[in-house]
């Protein structure tokens, strides 16, 4: 265990020594055997898979929830909140490395002239997809083999800190996480051109993206039955140098378990009311 405590001194300057130690010393009875190893190793990229499971674990502790140590052999936690088991699986996806990768921000500079670049929302959408889809089969083996039995909660836990400036900002003015799975498109306008003061403001449904080999993806997780064994989407951008960041909660209305509202201390909670001509995202 002093492992870790000895990387986190050496990388200080990205861990933030102290802060992290202490995370760590709260977490480590729970961490499962690839833990140090892992979070050690140097690859960023598992670092910063690792540092989510971490602070997610912490912030789990800090709401009173019963944490079962992690074996290795089942989803990353069983948790236990007020007598409601929940099954937990954690993913940070990376910006990726083919023709649907998130390109590089080009660096700021002094010059006087003024550039634009294009938002990849597309790319940063499919990342966000990537991750929920590898996730919710996973669960759905673990249901299958009976390591997650039929009656608990299920939730999917993404962290976009790797996925760039533009990782956490939807096109619809919502998060990329509730685009992908309530179907959310960009924002209009709709102007009655007989009474142009009646406009009307809202937002396109969007329910498919076109990925760089042309294979069109789904955006409507959440409002299909596809996915009904996935409660809820916990997502954040929390790392080292965010600890703070905000903590969003996204309910499957379509889910067997619906999971209650208000369970969990997040900073920001959606979930989607249908009625017969459209649907309306509620912020509770």
């Amino acid at each position: 265990m002093a492992k870790v405590e000895e990387f986190i001194t050496k990388e200080q300057s990205f861990l933030r020594k102290y802060h992290t130690i202490a995370l760590w010393n709260k977490f480590k009875n729970h961490a499962d055997n690839h833990f140090e190893n892992e979070f050690c190793s140097g690859d960023w990229d598992k670092c910063n898979s690792r540092y989510w499971e971490l602070a997610l674990g912490c912030w789990l502790l800090d709401a009173n929830a019963y944490v079962h140590p992690n074996r290795g052999d089942s989803v990353d936690f069983k948790i236990r909140i007020e007598n409601s088991d929940i099954a937990l699986e954690a993913i940070c996806p990376t910006c990726g490395d083919k023709n649907n990768r998130i390109p590089p921000c080009p660096p700021a500079t002094n010059s006087e002239k003024i550039t634009s670049y294009n938002v990849p929302v597309k790319e940063v959408q499919l990342r966000w997809l990537s991750a929920f889809h590898k996730k919710s089969k996973k669960i759905k083996e673990y249901i299958s083999s009976g390591k997650v039995l039929e009656g608990e909660y299920t939730i999917i836990a993404i962290n976009g800190c790797q996925l760039g400036v533009f990782g956490s900002e939807g096109i619809s003015q919502f998060h990329p996480a509730l685009e992908c799975v309530y179907a959310l498109g960009p924002q209009q306008l709709l102007i009655d051109p007989r009474n142009t003061k009646n406009i009307k403001h809202s937002i396109q449904y969007s329910p498919l993206i076109t990925n760089a080999n042309g294979a069109d993806i789904r955006k409507d997780a959440f409002l299909s039955k596809d996915h009904s064994h996935i409660s809820a989407l916990l997502v954040s951008n929390r790392h080292a140098n965010d600890p703070d960041s905000d903590m969003i909660l996204v309910h499957n209305i379509n889910a067997k378990n619906p999971f209650p509202h208000k369970k969990l201390p997040v900073n920001q909670e959606y979930s989607i009311e249908r009625t017969e001509q459209e649907y309306t995202i509620k912020k509770l």
